[in-house]
């Protein structure tokens, strides 16, 4: 599929031309199905047509042409006797002035901005636009220059190659800024702004994602400030140079809007084909974010806006069918990509992907950590211990090679194992991931003593949660202890590995006061199979969950977590916080 088109692929009537008299194209159709977004009524035109309307409107001697895909325009890709390339356009008779008009207007001053800067993408340029009557009926035909390359392939993109998609996204809504047209806020089903004209869509997820977006994500996206935004960085759109330069093509999609909405877009696209679809999109960002810095506020609401952009292609597409049902296996050719995507996603808490984004542009991934860490720095703070043995000459343990998870524990004194170590020793199926990459950077801090011993509350606080999750490798009796700064601000403090009898006695909501005993710790028979301990792991978000929320999480994720998950240090009485920490930690 060629990159060339200008338009999204998305429907091909099926029509027989001829050439006819007085008139560059005269056509008879066999099946064009009409809609209200204006079905073009001729489809495929003899080699004949197209050099006699070039060569009557526009003065060019065709050698050859290749139809290029399009969702409601004939589309041509021309090479004239000379060498030059264009892209011909025929517009559907229901096509909007207007919207053509801006379109040729916003084309030519990103083109204008962007020559400016020699290592900016190509962009197409209007050569000239007629006014060509096919089959009786009068259509707008716009000749195009041509840009070199190859569509966008996202499936097998690179981190880099994603990069450079939020780079050339950014590099021409930079170049809108204060462009105006009445047709950017013209009615068009893929302005998000305006989704909810596209009713409730079958797909149960889609429909729940577009409910929740006009709900929650809508006014958010109202607040923010309006420009004009390309909108539809698909990879059709993307044309790869031979260089591997990207350029940014069709801006049949051009509307005003928050840009974080075409970055959005953008992002939701280069997700389809991936593994690892948060870690695509992170890229895009970050891309984006070098060229032209994204706000907070923007970030906030960037994981509904992908999502709701998906939820939109579904609903389109049942719609086109609707419209279209001789058509159905080709509009819907695409929808297996993004059902997959959907279901990668929705396995991400929200608060991930947040903190995802916001590290991918250098912001902490979690905002509330500063201020949780000041608390512990202030002078009022003092926790009582954890556990009532002295920990502040326990041995620490190195497990970063070790493949026995028993191996240098030490029965004559308290031992610990270190806080953003990655070990070998999580080797289950239950920390596999469908990426390939298995979670193995341990977010807590182990407190090896022997089981019965009470641990303690550092903090008054209550409990959050509190469960018996009784399955090999898993922390058998667990707490959730909730605790505020002096700023009211919440953080969590979870422990596992505890005895069933005392995590039993315990209810949320229940306070429990600084220094009180509120569980035992758990011998190997009722800890997940580990040799006694407590695994003391800090929250900075609870990311929706309570005590399914995991001690260990995918190395490649280090940053995120260990923001959601800080050192916990600060709790454990008797424990130094960088002697605690792994070497590789320590000194990143």
């Amino acid at each position: 599929m060629s990159s060339h088109s200008n338009q999204r692929t998305r429907s091909r009537p099926r029509t027989r031309c001829r050439s006819g008299a007085g008139a560059p194209f005269s056509c008879t159709t066999l099946r064009a199905p009409e809609s209200n977004f204006g079905k073009l009524s001729a489809d495929l035109v003899r080699h004949s047509d197209i050099e006699d309307a070039l060569r009557t409107l526009f003065g060019i001697d065709l050698e050859r042409c290749q139809r290029l895909p399009g969702e409601a325009d004939l589309n041509t890709h021309v090479i004239a006797r000379g060498g030059e390339q264009y892209v011909f356009k025929v517009h559907s008779p229901a096509a909007s002035i207007a919207a053509l008009d801006m379109q040729d207007a916003a084309l030519a001053i990103v083109a204008d901005t962007l020559a400016a800067h020699s290592s900016c993408p190509n962009t197409p340029r209007l050569v000239r636009r007629e006014v060509l009557e096919v089959d009786g009926n009068q259509h707008i035909a716009r000749l195009l220059t041509w840009v070199d390359g190859q569509p966008a392939d996202t499936s097998t993109s690179s981190p880099d190659h994603r990069r450079s998609i939020g780079t050339v996204v950014a590099a021409t809504d930079e170049a809108l800024v204060g462009f105006e047209h009445a047709a950017t806020e013209r009615r068009y089903r893929w302005n998000m702004l305006q989704c909810a004209d596209l009713g409730t869509p079958a797909h149960h997820w889609a429909a729940e994602t577009l409910q929740s977006f006009a709900q929650t994500t809508l006014p958010q996206l109202i607040a923010l400030p309006q420009q004009t935004i390309h909108n539809d960085a698909n990879d059709a759109n993307i044309v790869v140079a031979p260089d591997g330069s990207l350029s940014l093509i069709d801006y049949g999609d051009v509307v005003r809007g928050p840009r974080i909405v075409g970055l959005g877009v953008a992002a939701a696209y280069a997700m389809l084909g991936q593994i690892d679809p948060l870690a695509a999109a992170a890229d895009v960002v970050r891309g984006y974010h070098e060229a032209a810095p994204l706000e907070p506020d923007e970030l906030s609401v960037l994981d509904a806006v992908i999502r709701t952009r998906l939820a939109m292609s579904i609903a389109v597409a049942e719609l086109q069918v609707r419209e279209q049902p001789d058509n159905a296996h080709y509009l819907l050719i695409s929808q297996t990509a993004i059902t997959d995507a959907v279901a990668l996603l929705d396995a991400i808490p929200y608060a991930v992907a947040h903190a995802t984004y916001r590290n991918a542009c250098g912001y902490v991934p979690i905002s509330s950590q500063p201020n949780i860490e000041t608390f512990f720095d202030s002078a009022g703070f003092d926790p009582a211990p954890i556990v009532t043995v002295d920990l502040s000459d326990a041995q620490i343990l190195d497990w970063s090679g070790e493949s026995d998870r028993q191996a240098q524990i030490p029965q004559d004194r308290p031992s610990l194992g270190r806080y953003g170590e990655v070990r070998s020793i999580y080797d289950t199926n239950s920390f596999a991931t469908t990426s390939g990459e298995r979670r193995t950077l341990h977010l807590g801090i182990d407190v090896f003593v022997p089981d019965g011993q009470p641990a303690c509350s550092p903090l008054t606080g209550v409990i959050y949660a509190c469960d018996i999750r009784d399955f090999p490798g898993d922390y058998g009796g667990v707490v959730i202890l909730e605790y505020r700064t002096h700023h009211d601000t919440p953080f969590w403090l979870l422990v596992g590995h505890l005895d069933h009898a005392s995590v039993k006695q315990l209810a949320p909501g229940q306070r429990v006061k600084r220094g009180a005993v509120f569980a035992h710790v758990g011998a190997r028979s009722e800890n997940g199979g580990w040799a006694p301990h407590l695994h003391v792991q800090l929250f900075t978000n609870l990311l929706g969950l309570t005590t399914e929320l995991d001690g260990v999480a995918r190395a490649s994720e280090r940053d995120v977590w260990m923001s959601i998950s800080p050192n916990p240090a600060a709790l454990v009485v008797g424990v130094d916080r960088r002697s605690i920490e792994a070497d590789h930690i320590t000194n990143r």
